[in-house]
């Protein structure tokens, strides 16, 4: 078997995509788990739940999904993949409490959890105490849109422009609005921290207008997938509250880099992440409300 040649550890089922929580969804989910011991004997499972941005902004039908998710029996845990609202960055703070609520859910139970078609705005879900969210190159793959699957992907390379992530400031950044920072004096202050253990991006820094610097795509979606990753295990804690406060945390210091770069015209477009501070401070604290004395307990 190919798995056990590559030495795979788990298995990820898949499951259709839920435009509405419905007795058919659950009888599909459950006819793909019943059919597993048959192809994967003892290995560990995780099964997909795919949900529509529909289905993500009804909290009560993602409650009764839950509640099913209680009855089965063989689940070791779930890789969760969410439509999201737009194309990349969500700006619905209901959206992105409800899926905090969603795999805070699934975890309580006792699962391990993943998120797949994730971004850094999904850093976040560290206050679910999730185990993992994953990402790729491109934005088809740090977000999910089904439409990408049918029509042509926003990153042909006929259009694709190349993006550098900051981390701090939670946004990307086109190399010409990094030629202003260096104009401004305000370039160091976009350098990522060397915990991050990127160095991926170094040339941007050295002195010379980035714009005119050989980094290309390669380098962006190196430098950013190893930040998001140092970040992701930077961000998790050992108690909801202070998962909650390191978040919170991270937001008000990405505010107050991102007022600086505004002010000298240093701007991250469609991916300044201005626009979705207060999206995901929003999210968080009903996210609190919602689940914090739970999560307080069962850490």
């Amino acid at each position: 078997m190919l798995g056990q040649s590559l030495n795979v550890r788990r298995q990820i089922l898949p499951t259709p995509l839920a435009s509405a929580i419905t007795d058919d969804y659950f009888a599909a989910c459950e006819a793909i788990l019943e059919e597993a011991p048959n192809h994967f004997a003892q290995q560990p499972i995780l099964l997909t739940i795919a949900l529509s941005s529909t289905v993500v902004l009804d909290e009560l039908q993602l409650e009764n999904l839950i509640e099913r998710a209680r009855t089965w029996v063989g689940v070791t845990g779930f890789y969760v993949v969410a439509e999201t609202p737009g194309a990349y960055l969500v700006d619905n703070p209901v959206w992105v409490s409800n899926l905090l609520i969603l795999t805070s859910g699934l975890k309580l139970l006792g699962k391990t959890v993943l998120v797949g078609y994730s971004n850094h705005q999904m850093l976040c879900l560290s206050a679910a105490n999730i185990e993992a969210i994953a990402s790729g190159t491109w934005l088809n793959v740090r977000a999910f849109p089904p439409d990408k699957f049918f029509t042509p992907a926003e990153d042909e390379i006929s259009r694709r422009a190349t993006w550098f992530y900051c981390p701090q400031a939670l946004s990307e950044y086109k190399l010409p609005f990094l030629d202003i920072a260096l104009t401004a004096g305000i370039l160091d202050q976009m350098r990522p921290d060397a915990a991050l253990g990127s160095n991926y991006a170094d040339a941007l820094f050295q002195g010379l207008p980035p714009s005119t610097v050989n980094w290309g795509e390669q380098d962006a979606f190196r430098h950013y997938l190893t930040c998001l990753r140092s970040q992701a295990l930077q961000i998790r804690q050992t108690s909801f509250q202070d998962a909650y406060d390191d978040n919170m945390t991270m937001l008000d210091r990405a505010e107050k880099l991102l007022a600086i770069l505004k002010r000298e015209g240093v701007s991250g477009q469609d991916r300044d992440f201005s626009s979705f501070i207060d999206v995901n401070r929003a999210a968080l604290t009903r996210f609190r409300a919602a689940r914090g004395q739970q999560l307080r307990r069962y850490w």
